[in-house]
């Protein structure tokens, strides 16, 4: 980036990157910072140091946002869990033939890509990671695409949907689409933007 000096301007540096022409300035101790340096949070620019006060400061406001992504790392292990211990809908190793064996190490991968994104990316929200967001509603729908898909299979198979069968499979469908909603959400995805611009 090329800092273009007027007639009577003062040309500042970046105070971490002293060969980097500031940008901005932070709204709280006026250091001068670069492009890649600044933290943008609801109109103002800040250091990095001034801006993780600021959001310890503004934690207790926030606690709606860290309890989610916890919330979402205990239910995606506890489903990580239970799939492991064979609970039924689940997919399952199979035994025999090396065709169904392969089938099943696959769909069992399938499964369970869902809960290792939305575990990964729910303790990256934590911290606001800006990607975070984005691999949550993934994630998201990723979980709720395969309840319906192994639901499908399953009555297409010939086994019988039994009401604790139908309830677990709705529960994964209804916890995948709160995921999408409640991340998709303005006021969520402004506080992400305001780690970076």
């Amino acid at each position: 980036m090329i800092a273009t000096k007027q007639p009577g301007d003062e040309v500042h540096f970046c105070k971490n990157h002293p060969e980097e022409p500031a940008t901005v300035q932070c709204k709280v101790c006026g250091a001068h910072l670069c492009y890649d340096c600044k933290c943008y949070h609801y109109g103002q620019n800040y250091c990095e140091s001034c801006f993780e006060a600021l959001r310890r400061k503004d934690a207790s406001k926030d606690w709606i946002f860290p309890a989610a992504a916890i919330a979402v790392i205990a239910i995606s292990a506890l489903l990580f869990l239970l799939t492991l211990a064979g609970v039924p809908g689940a997919p399952r190793l199979a035994v025999g033939e090396t065709e169904a064996v392969v089938a099943s190490i696959a769909g069992i991968a399938l499964w369970h890509a869902a809960d290792v994104v939305l575990i990964v990316s729910a303790i990256w929200a934590l911290r606001f990671r800006r990607w975070a967001r984005k691999g949550l509603i993934i994630g998201g729908a990723m979980s709720a695409g395969r309840a319906v898909l192994w639901a499908g299979a399953f009555m297409l198979s010939g086994g019988p949907l039994s009401p604790a069968l139908a309830i677990f499979y709705l529960f994964i469908i209804i916890y995948g689409l709160s995921i999408i909603l409640f991340y998709s959400s303005k006021a969520l995805r402004d506080e992400f933007r305001a780690v970076r611009p």
